[in-house]
């Protein structure tokens, strides 16, 4: 019997290697992305993920050590700082939408943009490591804070949408699709992952009780792990392609210019929309949970070693989701695997408000819970606007993909400026707030009288954010069926025209 399972394994195992070897370089039968694609697409993604995560260490919050803990500006002033940069991205979204949908170069339209967005990252993250002077003044310290944050945080944005614009098509398959988002994400997300973990325990080694409250830490390391990250994603743009599905028109050639005021009345009238921009309006208030590990680990048990262990058991807490989120839209489809990871995030958001008084482990619990919802939700947000703008394409003959991305981007911009608005209001409430010098002593937060009401207040604010994202969901009526009544004709055409000459890459 013993036997038996090991030979039904390893013939299992054999089965998939040959498969792999068979379609490294030549797709499947239905298929249009080879085994290797998938695997640069995932590895280069590592690299487009960890840039990324450059604005999540580097970020417009008090709880941002960098910002506030080092160079110690209050709440109020980095709400300021906070603002200013997300008005630049709301002004600079129509802007990009425009470009980004009437891109049409031999790479494709998202391509070209992993080089040319990712060095401002780079400029921003050195200058935000090396140019600012811990000692100067506040006003000197926000004038330079705002100039560079901006450079890294514009550039980000679009470097990011490039990445998951390549995404969305990377094949005309929506079950394809689906599983290329699924495990890049996955292996794309463990760039961030080894930034939180090496970043504090780094710090620890080397500076001891100081940490991450030293800003050596975050010159060696940040500017470091920029540019790794940054060449891995050329690798992205390199070795990639973009299968846009396209309408038959009499002359292949002809390439369709979009205008704003085209791309934004077609996306008003579009529920899928709709229902993936609102739960982004709420990203600020679901996303404000996380940061606070970070003040825990250094403020309560004085360790930022242990800010990069919990920080990395909790985000391994994603991997599920995106691992089955495929299968789960497929079993489920979108209406109700959406309304259950949203409902999810707030169930775990309720659970930790009753426990994280009686311990750390109770908060990391909770959060894992927490981060468990979290798992799935870009795959399942990208692949449902996806699989709508093929609907829409089918009906105008045009990509939108620009438009949804930076309008989309826009409703976090605006929900975040509401969430840190209140959430400023509550840790400056509760006594987080500037001395008669300008700046503030974090060192507060220490005293569980200032700390447990600021953590109570924004599990809260978490917890109500993840049942508005979670109810548009009901309303859903894209489903695997529909998608698939769409492709067909499409199908065809790309299959009878697929040659280096029509795909866009």
């Amino acid at each position: 019997m013993e036997n038996s399972s090991v030979k039904s394994v390893t013939g299992k195992i054999k089965s998939v290697v040959s498969d792999v070897k068979q379609h490294w370089k030549d797709p499947k039968d239905g298929s249009y992305v080879p085994y290797k694609e998938v695997v640069i697409f995932s590895g280069g993604g590592i690299g487009v993920k960890t840039v990324n995560s450059m604005v999540s260490q580097i970020n417009m919050s008090a709880t941002c050590l960098l910002v506030g803990s080092i160079y110690k500006l209050s709440p109020s002033n980095i709400f300021v700082l906070f603002v200013i940069s997300n008005i630049i991205s709301i002004l600079k979204t129509p802007i990009v939408s425009i470009l980004v949908d009437n891109t049409n170069t031999k790479m494709g339209k998202f391509r070209p943009y992993l080089l040319w967005a990712g060095i401002p990252c780079l400029i921003g993250v050195i200058g935000m490591t090396w140019l600012i002077p811990i000692n100067g003044s506040v006003a000197v310290k926000m004038v330079l804070i705002a100039l560079f944050y901006n450079i890294l945080y514009v550039g980000q944005h679009v470097y990011n949408n490039a990445y998951v614009g390549i995404s969305q098509v990377i094949s005309p398959n929506s079950g394809e699709r689906s599983f290329i988002m699924s495990i890049s994400e996955f292996v794309s997300n463990l760039g961030p992952s080894i930034v939180q973990l090496v970043l504090p325990v780094f710090a620890q080694i080397f500076f001891g009780s100081q940490g991450l409250l030293d800003i050596k830490s975050y010159r060696i390391l940040l500017p470091a792990f920029t540019i790794v990250g940054f060449l891995l994603g050329l690798l992205v743009m390199a070795k990639t392609k973009e299968r846009v599905i396209n309408a038959p028109k009499e002359d292949e050639k002809e390439f369709e210019k979009v205008s704003f005021k085209e791309g934004f009345s077609v996306l008003a009238k579009n529920k899928d929309f709709w229902i993936v921009s609102i739960g982004k309006l709420f990203d600020g208030f679901r996303g404000c949970i996380s940061v606070l590990l970070g003040w825990i680990c250094l403020y309560q048990l004085n360790s930022s070693a242990m800010n990069g262990i919990l920080s990395t058991v909790v985000s391994t807490a994603c991997v599920p989701g995106m691992l089955l989120a495929p299968i789960l839209i497929k079993k489920l489809g979108y209406r109700t695997f959406g309304f259950a990871s949203f409902g999810m995030n707030a169930v775990a958001a309720l659970i930790m408000f009753f426990t994280f008084k009686h311990g750390v482990v109770f908060f990391v619990i909770a959060l894992y819970l927490y981060n468990l919802a979290n798992g799935p939700q870009y795959i399942l947000q990208t692949s449902l606007m996806a699989d709508t703008l093929d609907e829409q394409q089918l009906k105008t003959g045009k990509r939108f993909e620009g438009f949804v991305q930076n309008f989309q981007t826009m409703f976090s911009v605006i929900g975040s400026i509401i969430s840190t608005a209140v959430l400023t209001a509550v840790y400056e409430h509760f006594g987080l707030a500037a001395g008669a010098d300008g700046t503030t002593d974090y060192s507060v937060l220490t005293d569980a009288a200032v700390r447990n009401p600021i953590i109570s207040w924004s599990i809260i604010a978490a917890m109500v954010a993840g049942i508005i994202s979670a109810v548009p969901f009901l309303t859903c009526n894209m489903t695997s069926q529909k998608h698939d009544a769409i492709i067909p004709v499409s199908y065809t055409h790309l299959r009878a025209h697929e040659t280096e000459a029509d795909l866009v890459c």
